[in-house]
């Protein structure tokens, strides 16, 4: 299964590859700048090929990067969901004042959809209501919910 987070997506794909993925996943979107940490794969490299001695070939130890593609993918064998990210390299910020370099991030992007936001709980008898209600934690329903206005009318007693 793959789904491309840079052209129209059938939105129940999306949310079902982020359920599979845990609440706790963020991806980072087209046109954003990430840092990449080589030693990572030469690490998966070597545990692979334990008997072949590696070149690091002078890497740096991070490079700044940004994101040309996300993938949302699932292992066919096992419906394991991982994501393939494209980074192009951009060795101007060489990992100074990141914070002044701005990269066009709405480049090639459709307008951004509303961001899904979700909490998982296991309901309990204590959590249900009479008024077919239930409680959830505050915090997760400030994160999911809109802010309620409540306007307040008094009757001044004259």
């Amino acid at each position: 299964m793959e789904i491309d987070l840079n052209h129209a997506v059938n939105e129940v794909e999306k949310t079902l590859w982020h359920a599979c993925a845990g609440p706790l996943t963020s991806l980072p979107k087209k046109g954003n700048v990430v840092v990449y940490f080589p030693q990572g794969h030469l690490e998966q490299l070597a545990l692979a090929f334990p008997f072949s001695p590696l070149d690091t070939f002078d890497l740096p130890s991070q490079i700044f990067c940004k994101v040309m593609n996300v993938q949302l993918l699932a292992n066919k064998e096992n419906d394991e969901v991982y994501t393939q990210v494209t980074l192009l390299p951009q060795p101007e910020l060489g990992g100074h004042n990141l914070g002044s370099k701005q990269l066009d991030e709405h480049a090639d992007r459709s307008p951004s959809k509303p961001t899904s936001h979700m909490f998982c709980k296991t309901l309990t008898a204590s959590d249900t209501s009479i008024h077919g209600g239930f409680s959830a934690p505050r915090r997760a329903a400030e994160d999911c919910f809109p802010r309620l206005v409540q306007i307040y009318t008094y009757k001044s007693s004259m």
